[in-house]
């Protein structure tokens, strides 16, 4: 249930985030710094209860503070790097880069104080960047292991695991290097 706050940030749908400039209780009416107004009901917060629009407000957004030299998370989910800040009085002066997923490809960006972007949601900061988890795994496979999946075909965590459980059945072993948010096709 959200508790609307003048001076509070908030995502909308479509990923902007927006300052709440007024509240009316009366009403339930919330107005946003950019014009938008919505009614609010039981901690949703909508333009139309039937239909959702881009302007419905989704979650609050926690105030983070920026550092230079950091990376952070992207709407979109890709890491980005704050490289330096310019003058006090641009209204985009942290500057840096957007990595594409894998990290190959760099963008040009600049970002308000808050972590904003014009015109750009989801290059918007979201979080501080934690890198994802990743490991190995052993995959055993058998000659029969088309027919009796999950008897004889098993992931193990080290290559000494692969050795207690060998069998003269097996036909391969294959080492599976994996990341967390992988979904190869």
């Amino acid at each position: 249930m959200l508790n609307f706050q003048i001076g509070k940030k908030y995502r909308r749908r479509d990923g902007i985030i927006t300052e709440c400039t007024e509240v009316n209780r009366n009403h339930n009416l919330v107005y946003f710094k950019e014009g938008s107004c919505v009614f609010f009901d039981n901690g949703a917060c909508y333009r139309n209860k039937e239909q959702k629009t881009p302007h419905d407000i989704i979650e609050e957004v926690n105030e983070m503070k920026i550092e230079v030299g950091k990376y952070y998370k992207t709407h979109s989910g890709n890491k980005a790097f704050i490289g330096y800040k310019i003058n006090k009085g641009a209204s985009y002066p942290l500057v840096g880069h957007i990595e594409n997923t894998n990290g190959e490809y760099y963008e040009r960006c600049n970002w308000c104080l808050n972590g904003s972007v014009a015109n750009r949601n989801d290059y918007d900061l979201i979080e501080e960047w934690k890198e994802p988890k990743s490991g190995v795994r052993y995959l055993n496979v058998y000659t029969n292991a088309v027919n009796t999946i999950g008897e004889y075909t098993y992931m193990l965590a080290s290559e000494r695991d692969v050795a207690d459980t060998y069998n003269k059945n097996r036909i391969a072993c294959v080492r599976v290097e994996w990341k967390e948010g992988q979904f190869d096709e």
